[in-house]
């Protein structure tokens, strides 16, 4: 695929921070002008391709600054229990998911995920028990929405090799056993990470396509992605013109070539036209809804922390590793104790604002903290619709009106306090729709629900604030600020055309349609081909 020489988009309304515009001239890949009223077509060659967009509206490239392109990908060939409500509806489904893969072979892990205990109604997590109701003649493992806790079947606790008294001191902690030291089917975190390895494998390329065919059409034309094991995959589909958007990689601190020299990585900065890799993720905590994610102070009615995967030593060793070979640096921190452990880690190693490390999530935060973020030139990569799913159990896990609570989720307390932020979708965890994201990060309830639903109104943004987030934040967040984020001269021609004019009501938000995408001035996704 090769962009036109000369392109003109016309009879369209263009937001842009300056205003509204009415065309855009674009030469190869970049943007030449963006003009109001009549285009020049008296300036234009002979050979200028004109477009007439009829009336539609055009934003600027959509940028997801935090997801997993290959797990969504995997999460179209899994069962889907996002709309679960009731222990009763995921055990529905599991038995006819079960009767769907009877072809398989019983040995085979059958995997689902979506599952919230809250959203179910739920006082426990699903049990080994639940699922043995439903099948006990072959192994099954559903994960949680948050992708850090699962529940497996007693044939799945036999697949792994967990069994009374007999779990290894070095995982105990992340396998939950009952009162007479049974494992109850619930693994946490790193266990939970190493089980679904025993699914069996499907090429991560075509997971990769996959996931990044639903990018796309849902109107992303860049992504920041993390994926483990998976640079050879988007190279190979870069080299074979198959990447639709710009791929931003993030790679796990172990496939660094300083500490897997024989592993097929990317070096710092690596880059092949659409496809790059610049940065390193650590993980500093799990997750709130799991009660694995790091605080300073207990749950809620618990004397449950959560879980600090890493020392302060050990985070700092691993911020300075990942930081003197050359990578920037993505920490994921969800609670308050492990923001400050990765603050401390940035201090240590000697990250300066200019090196622009990334905390992702940072769900819990203090003013401390945020003024610490403000300071380190920290960017917060923030996940608008986690408050829309996670508002359903918040003060179950951090009380009510505590101070902890009132620097949750603070994305507009972030931003007055000078802290870059940046938004992403987390999928397959939440909706790839980035309008959702923008619609959450405005209102902060679910779609279509009243305002009264609106979880703490002084955290709401603007549209102009929500938009920057998945534009100039996210291009920003890339260290692509010069030339992507924007629709003005000297930009990547890089847009997406809605059927909605969403500026002057976001509310359209809960029913805008992508109509075609384009990236780097090429054509992408048109929904009238579909």
């Amino acid at each position: 695929l090769t962009p036109m020489p000369e392109l003109l988009i016309k009879d369209t309304l263009i937001w842009t921070k300056d205003g509204i515009r009415n065309y855009l001239h674009i030469n190869d890949n970049v943007i030449l002008s963006v003009g109001s009223g009549d285009p020049p077509l008296d300036s234009i060659s002979k050979d200028c391709e004109i477009v007439s967009l009829k009336g539609k509206y055009v934003l600027p490239g959509l940028i997801d600054s935090h997801l997993h392109v290959m797990y969504l990908g995997k999460s179209k060939l899994q069962l889907d229990l996002k709309q679960a409500k009731s222990l009763k509806e995921l055990q529905d489904a599991l038995r006819d998911y079960v009767k769907e893969k009877s072809n398989l072979p019983k040995e085979d892990l059958l995997v689902g995920e979506g599952w919230d205990q809250d959203y179910m109604g739920m006082t426990r997590y699903p049990t080994r028990e639940d699922l043995d109701i439903i099948v006990s003649d072959r192994p099954v493992l559903l994960i949680r929405n948050c992708q850090h806790i699962c529940v497996v079947n007693t044939r799945g606790l036999e697949l792994l090799g967990y069994k009374k008294n007999e779990i290894p001191g070095d995982v105990a902690k992340y396998i939950d056993v009952d009162g007479d030291g049974n494992p109850t089917g619930i693994l946490r975190e790193l266990v939970c990470l190493e089980a679904q390895k025993k699914e069996k494998s499907v090429g991560v390329k075509a997971l990769v396509k996959k996931g990044l065919e639903e990018c796309v059409k849902n109107g992303l034309t860049a992504v920041q992605t993390n994926d483990p094991s998976a640079w050879d995959a988007y190279k190979s589909l870069q080299t074979e013109g198959h990447l639709p958007v710009r791929v931003f990689l993030t790679i796990p601190l172990a496939e660094m070539p300083a500490i897997n020299p024989n592993f097929s990585a990317p070096q710092p900065n690596e880059h092949d036209h659409l496809l790059s890799c610049h940065r390193v993720k650590i993980f500093a905590d799990g997750s709130l809804g799991a009660e694995t994610a790091a605080l300073h102070e207990p749950y809620h009615g618990s004397h449950n922390c959560g879980l600090l995967l890493v020392s302060d030593e050990e985070m700092a060793k691993q911020v300075g590793a990942a930081h003197s070979a050359g990578y920037r640096l993505e920490i994921h921190v969800i609670g308050d104790k492990a923001a400050s452990a990765a603050l401390n880690g940035i201090e240590k190693a000697g990250v300066a604002p200019k090196d622009r490390p990334i905390l992702t999530h940072c769900q819990v935060l203090s003013k401390e903290l945020i003024d610490r973020m403000a300071k380190a030139g920290a960017i917060a990569n923030v996940q608008p619709s986690f408050i829309v799913t996670d508002a359903l159990w918040l003060e179950k896990r951090l009380g009510k009106h505590t101070d902890r609570l009132k620097f949750s989720y603070a994305w507009k307390t972030l931003l007055d306090s000078g802290v870059y932020v940046t938004g992403g979708s987390d999928t397959p965890v939440e909706s790839v729709n980035p309008f959702e994201g923008i619609h959450a990060a405005i209102y902060r309830r679910r779609i279509g629900a009243p305002p009264e639903e609106t979880y703490n109104p002084k955290e709401c943004l603007t549209f102009e604030e929500a938009i920057h987030l998945y534009t100039e934040a996210g291009a920003y967040t890339a260290g692509r600020e010069k030339d992507l984020g924007q629709l003005a001269a000297g930009f990547k021609a890089d847009f997406v055309v809605i059927d909605k004019e969403i500026w002057s009501d976001p509310l359209l938000c809960e029913q805008v349609n992508v109509e075609q995408v384009w990236v780097d001035g090429i054509l992408r996704y048109d929904k009238s081909k579909e």
